[in-house]
């Protein structure tokens, strides 16, 4: 890909209207590098389970988000991810927008991010809630 992105258009569609194969997912995954552990079949059942929308350039997928949720009361933004030179040109705001939209029946829209990124997601309406802990837990397969 050549440094004359900054000019190119690109496209923001739901999965639902633009299908994302888990191979063009995986690709992307590996850009980063994200989720080595995920296989084919994780993405392909993450991408049937779960609103999702893809950045396009032409035929390439240049950006990627998705949201769980129980598309009721609770839903939480993952996985935003925009190749590198494609960054900054607000793919990831439109990807983040367009879950935003699809979501604006749910009561709260969650996202965990990175220290780094806190601002980023302030301008996108996002505020830090310092009164509950995140936990996980991992589950070895």
């Amino acid at each position: 890909m050549s440094s004359n992105n900054q000019n190119r258009p690109c496209q923001i569609a739901l999965s639902s209207t633009r299908n994302i194969s888990p191979e063009l997912l995986r690709d992307l995954y590996d850009s980063e590098p994200w989720w080595p552990e995920r296989t084919t079949d994780d993405i392909d059942f993450i991408l049937r389970e779960h609103l999702a929308v893809g950045a396009w350039e032409g035929k390439n997928l240049i950006g990627f988000a998705r949201a769980v949720s129980d598309f009721r009361f609770r839903a939480y933004i993952e996985d935003v991810l925009v190749i590198a030179e494609y960054r900054n040109r607000g793919i990831g705001r439109q990807l983040i927008q367009t879950l935003l939209d699809e979501l604006s029946n749910i009561h709260v829209v969650t996202l965990f991010c990175q220290n780094k990124l806190t601002e980023y997601y302030t301008g996108l309406g996002f505020k830090e809630f310092s009164r509950q802990v995140v936990m996980h837990r991992r589950n070895i397969r």
